[in-house]
C-alpha cells in the first residue's frame, strides 16, 4: 500500500513513441546525477569495433586508489536495448566502487532501433578487449575482470561471457546478470502473466525484441543467451 501513490503516478514505458521517450529519459538521467565524495568518475572515448563508431565508457574509481591496480567490473546499463546511457545507474556504479574496492567501467553501447543486434555486444566486447590491453592506463588489474548489467545489460553480461569464451578473448572471472533479458521466445509463465505497462510487461518485451532483432534474424546464444546449450568454461 505504501507504494500505491508512487505506482499510480509512474508513467511507465512508452516504446510506441521512442523519439520523445528516449530524450526525456536521457535528460532525467543527467538531471539526477549526484557526485560521491569517495568516487571519481570520468568519461573516455575508446576505439569501437572495426568500421563502427568509437565507444564511450565511464570510469569510476575510488578517490583513494593511489597507484594500486584494482579489479574491474564492466557494467552495462538497462533500457531494453532502446534507451539508457552510462549515467543511468550512476549510484549503483558508485556503490560497487565503494563496497567492493574496484574500478567500474560502464559502457555506452549502441541502441536499437538505429543499431540492431549484435551491435551492442560488439561495443561491449571492444570495451572488454581495450581495457584488458590498456588496463594499467586506467588503474585496472587486467587479470581480474568481471561483467554485470541490468535487463538488456544483463543480456550483455551473459552474452559477453559466452562470446569471450568462444573467441578465446580476455578471461572473465565473474558474471553477474541482474534480471537479464535473456530469452526472446517469451514463453515463460511470467512473460504471459505480467501485462501492466507501468512494469516491464509482455508488450514491452515484444517491442524490445522487435526493435533489437534484424528482420528475418534467427537469434543465436550471443543475442538471446537463454538459447546457449554449452555452459562449460563460463565464468561463475
Amino acid at each position: 500500500p505504501q507504494l500505491r501513490a508512487w505506482y499510480d503516478a509512474s508513467p511507465g514505458f512508452d516504446f510506441d513513441n521512442l523519439e520523445e521517450f528516449v530524450p526525456k529519459c536521457n535528460a532525467a538521467e543527467l538531471a539526477n546525477l549526484t557526485e560521491d565524495p569517495d568516487v571519481i568518475a570520468r568519461d573516455k572515448m575508446i576505439p569501437g569495433p572495426d568500421g563502427a563508431p568509437d565507444v564511450k565508457i565511464r570510469i569510476y574509481e575510488p578517490k583513494d586508489r593511489g597507484d594500486r591496480l584494482l579489479p574491474c567490473l564492466f557494467f552495462y546499463h538497462g533500457g531494453g536495448f532502446l534507451f539508457g546511457t552510462v549515467y543511468r545507474q550512476e549510484k549503483l556504479c558508485q556503490g560497487y566502487v565503494k563496497n567492493v574496492d574496484c574500478i567500474v567501467v560502464s559502457v555506452e553501447y549502441r541502441l536499437a532501433p538505429q543499431w540492431k543486434a549484435p551491435a551492442p555486444l560488439m561495443d561491449c566486447y571492444a570495451a572488454l578487449t581495450w581495457v584488458h590491453d590498456h588496463g594499467a592506463e586506467i588503474g585496472v588489474d587486467s587479470s581480474r575482470l568481471a561483467v554485470s548489467g541490468l535487463s538488456a545489460g544483463g543480456n550483455l553480461a551473459a552474452a559477453i561471457s559466452l562470446y569471450a569464451r568462444d573467441k578465446k578473448g580476455p578471461k572473465i572471472c565473474l558474471q553477474m546478470p541482474l534480471y537479464g533479458e535473456l530469452d526472446y521466445t517469451l514463453d515463460t509463465f511470467s512473460a504471459h502473466e505480467i501485462t501492466d505497462n507501468k512494469l516491464w510487461c509482455r508488450y514491452n518485451c515484444e517491442k524490445s525484441w522487435e526493435h533489437y532483432l534484424p528482420a528475418g534474424m534467427l537469434p543465436n546464444e550471443y543475442v538471446s543467451p537463454a538459447l546457449a546449450k554449452d555452459l562449460s568454461d563460463l565464468p561463475p
